[in-house]
């Protein structure tokens, strides 16, 4: 009841129900948010949807993106928010890039230019290559998004050179 909750809870207060709740809750939650014309509570059930950190909850929100109540905004954000988690970060950045035309075709700039940030979590030289690979010839294809994905590939890349070459002196400093 979010007549009875100061909105700068909502987020806390539905992953804990998330969390208490399981797939039951998820179920509950997300038909909650494609009903509510409200954008804060929408938002605010989505982005704890999409928080969870578990592969269970990541897979039927994959499953459930072709919705036709979810917004193309809805769907950005779902993907932005469980590509930071580990685990539901592979399955997210794999079906950004297999549904890529889905989501760019009439959707406008904005949407082109945050799809390239989705792997930004990943910190690895080899990964950097790989979502170039992918990415690339979406962002020619669209004429949108290049700045976006050299940023994404640099950070990547950048990371994974730093953790290649002082991992283990990083991790030391904060035992």
């Amino acid at each position: 009841d979010n007549a009875e909750l100061d909105q700068s809870f909502y987020g806390d207060a539905l992953s804990a129900y998330v969390a208490a709740g399981g797939t039951k809750a998820v179920e509950q939650l997300f038909e909650k948010a494609m009903t509510s014309d409200d954008t804060l509570i929408r938002d605010s059930i989505l982005g704890a949807l999409a928080g969870t950190g578990k592969a269970e909850t990541g897979k039927w929100l994959l499953a459930h993106l072709d919705d036709k109540r979810m917004r193309t905004s809805d769907k950005i954000g779902l993907i932005q928010y469980m590509a930071l988690e580990p685990a539901t970060r592979d399955m997210t950045y794999d079906w950004s890039v297999a549904n890529y035309d889905q989501l760019v075709k009439g959707s406008g700039i904005f949407v082109a230019t945050r799809l390239p940030t989705v792997p930004g979590r990943y910190c690895s030289v080899e990964k950097a290559k790989a979502v170039e690979a992918a990415y690339r010839p979406k962002i020619v294809q669209y004429k949108r998004g290049a700045l976006a994905l050299d940023r994404t590939v640099e950070q990547i890349n950048a990371c994974g050179v730093l953790e290649a070459k002082r991992g283990k002196e990083i991790l030391a400093a904060f035992k």
